[in-house]
């Protein structure tokens, strides 16, 4: 389950464990206690992790999630496309590495990972709001609506699609 509100877990030591969400959360404090070292942040604990378990492919995709939002974006591709090498069918990966490419306007290399990612998981709402919101970009605006349609009936309160749903209607002159 994707989305599970149980974490994973992934052994560090013969004595110690750290806690995972599979949505990219870590169950620890703002300071982390493994072995008896304090580490100062996420990305510490992850790279940590990695070296107990380098070929998990979700160690390797969060730190690209936290990377991401401190916009080292090469450091994140990197922990992204590990991933991916581990697992090619890890849809997670596949829409962090799209977000990441869309945000650097590299909209053509989003669109491919964004279109695994839903071959993979077809109903995924982030995916086909994602999409949506390039389409309109490029002008596409009847293939947006259809995908941002998707995702509200996938996620009927999906706020930022509501959003940009109404923004493209309104930008054609539609009143529904």
């Amino acid at each position: 389950m994707r989305h599970s509100r149980y974490p994973r877990r992934v052994a560090l030591s013969k004595n110690r464990t750290c806690y995972l969400r599979s949505s990219g959360g870590v169950l620890f404090d703002e300071h982390y206690y493994i072995t008896g070292k304090i580490l100062e942040n996420s990305v510490s604990l992850f790279n940590h992790t990695l070296h107990v378990a380098a070929n998990n492919s979700l160690i390797n995709n969060n730190p690209g999630a936290t990377l991401m939002r401190q916009g080292r974006d090469q450091e994140a591709v990197m922990h992204y496309m590990n991933a991916l090498r581990i697992n090619r069918g890890y849809a997670d990966a596949h829409y962090n590495l799209g977000s990441l490419l869309a945000r650097q306007g590299k909209d053509q290399e989003a669109i491919a990972h964004f279109g695994e990612a839903l071959r993979i998981i077809p109903n995924d709402a982030r995916v086909h709001y994602e999409l949506g919101v390039i389409l309109t970009r490029h002008g596409k605006k009847q293939e947006a609506i259809t995908r941002l349609t998707q995702a509200l009936r996938i996620i009927p309160n999906y706020g930022e699609t509501h959003l940009a749903l109404g923004m493209l209607h309104a930008e054609m002159g539609k009143k529904d």
